[in-house]
């Protein structure tokens, strides 16, 4: 899976804002289990980012992203 789409964003966006998940199925003409369904994809997808950015913590990024270039990647 890779990033969260839009209507991912979305339903994320108004579940913050402590709406239903009929009310937002009705707000985006969909229907609940859609609602449900792509919730529960989107929470799947941020829950691997976050494994994938702790992992990379560890292994000293974004810090050696942003310092100087080694002589190997010059």
């Amino acid at each position: 899976m890779g990033l969260l789409t839009i209507f991912e964003r979305r339903i994320l966006e108004l579940l913050s804002q402590d709406y239903s998940a009929y009310v937002i199925a009705r707000e985006l003409d969909k229907d609940p289990p859609t609602v449900y369904r792509s919730r529960d994809n989107a929470c799947k997808k941020l829950r691997e980012a976050k494994k994938d950015l702790e992992w990379a913590k560890q292994l000293g990024f974004p810090e050696k992203l942003e310092s100087k270039p080694t002589k190997e990647s010059t």
